[in-house]
């Protein structure tokens, strides 16, 4: 790899993983002045309705990272097609977006139910609750998007649009919730406003004469759905899996424990959500260059890609680790306005412990999408059920049986060591299938 690709690479991974970051700064934010404002609980709100985020954010990949993979590909194997699929898949976005504002004016409380919300937090969680879904047309347009234009090679604005949304969410949060003094409703309009913003500020590349993607119909073509679900179904489910974890973690918890117990998770969690947010951008960095390389059969090229990003999410990954344990103290105090004893010392000793699980989810999150971004969607699908659905139930549930919330602490790390070494053994077969089936191949990707 030539020095100046490999900079515009390091350029895009960084630029990826700062950009996506946006989302766990919302809720993270939201958490801190929430719990400044209404305390604990108010904490436990937070982390009962994070599936609902990763839900709208994961359908928002799975449009966004299958439609712009297949866009990408096809610039070089199929041009007259690449022009069909942004248009086309933006309204299925913009449907589903819809679909979410519906359930916020019809069922917010039945939905707060479905999360666990006991009667202790259940008023609080249906208003956060309610606004969120009003908000779904800009949760899943927005990562729609910033997929789109991070492959149409604009990711300076994509980066910038997530960077000014997320101090935006910083600034309304401390106005609407403790300015304000509007609670949880303070919060959900802070959180709603941010992906608004950033779809604002990428409208941009529209302008610029830097914007090949139009949203006028080019025609319909069924295959593009099929091929852009098929290439993003696993960026969706990695991003479903943490709220799936979320969910289980959630009820496992209060099983073994209380809501105190769920606080002191949803501390943690709002860490841990920032360096998965961080994982993934460095993946989502690398995607268009090895989307690129695999359809011009530059298989060493893609790896090395691979290998870079590796590096980056792993210094991430330290840097994260390190810091929340030097300073697990002010951590958990900022999020605990009210010094509550118990959930302060659960989060002080789960912090340590429960987050070593990113020096593996590290490496995780890069061979999953790599997979996804080389066409090997089979692959990388089996991995992602594994990791996030397979392995939580069987490890988690005799962990927590057993030993109560220290089982809970060490079910993560566990989950992603036993996953990581099949993601390490799929990369390897991988390769395998490259030496004996694509060795000087040329052709479509899609067999």
């Amino acid at each position: 790899m030539e020095k100046l690709e490999k900079r515009q690479l390091v350029r895009d991974v960084s630029r990826g993983a700062l950009g996506s970051v946006g989302l766990s700064i919302y809720i993270l934010a939201d958490s801190f002045f929430v719990a400044r404002s209404l305390g604990v609980l108010g904490v436990s709100v937070m982390s009962l309705t994070m599936p609902l985020f990763n839900l709208m954010e994961g359908l928002g990949l799975l449009l966004g990272m299958g439609g712009a993979t297949l866009f990408i590909i096809d610039k070089i194997q199929e041009p007259s097609n690449s022009k069909k699929v942004f248009p086309q898949i933006f309204r299925i976005g913009l449907i589903l977006g819809l679909f979410f504002m519906v359930l916020g004016l019809t069922c917010p409380r039945q939905i707060a139910q479905l999360l666990g919300a006991n009667q202790a937090v259940l008023a609080m969680t249906t208003e956060y609750t309610r606004i969120i879904l009003l908000g779904g047309p800009v949760f899943v347009l927005n990562n729609f998007f910033l997929s789109f234009v991070r492959n149409d090679r604009d990711t300076f604005l994509a980066m910038v649009a997530m960077l000014v949304s997320s101090i935006w969410n910083v600034v309304a949060d401390w106005l609407f919730i403790l300015v304000f003094k509007w609670g949880m409703l303070g919060a959900g309009l802070a959180t709603t406003s941010a992906p608004l913003i950033s779809i604002l500020i990428m409208s941009v590349h529209w302008f610029n004469g830097k914007s090949s993607l139009s949203f006028k119909p080019a025609g319909f073509r069924l295959s593009n759905i099929r091929y852009t679900l098929e290439l993003g179904l696993p960026s969706f489910l990695m991003e479903m899996s943490n709220g799936f974890t979320i969910f289980i973690f959630n009820k496992v918890i209060l099983a073994v424990s209380d809501e105190y117990a769920v606080a002191a998770y949803g501390v943690i969690t709002n860490v841990l959500l920032v360096a998965l947010a961080l994982f993934t951008g460095t993946a989502q960095g690398i995607q268009p260059f090895v989307s690129k390389e695999f359809a011009q059969r530059q298989f060493k090229r893609a790896f090395q890609a691979l290998h870079l990003a590796i590096r980056v999410a792993l210094g991430i990954g330290l840097v994260i680790y390190v810091g929340a344990v030097l300073f697990r103290g002010p951590i958990v105090a900022a999020f605990n306005e009210q010094g509550n004893p118990v959930v302060a010392s659960l989060a002080t000793k789960g912090m340590g412990v429960l987050l070593i699980s990113l020096f593996f989810s590290a490496i995780n999150n890069q061979l999953i999408i790599f997979l996804a971004s080389c066409d090997a969607t089979k692959q990388s699908i089996s991995l992602v059920l594994f990791r996030g659905y397979l392995l939580v139930f069987p490890i988690l549930l005799p962990l927590a049986f057993f030993f109560k919330m220290s089982g809970v602490w060490v079910g993560l790390p566990l989950i992603e060591i036993i996953s990581l070494v099949v993601g390490l053994s799929l990369i390897k077969r991988l390769r395998q299938v490259i030496k004996n089936k694509y060795n000087g191949q040329k052709g479509r990707l899609r067999q």
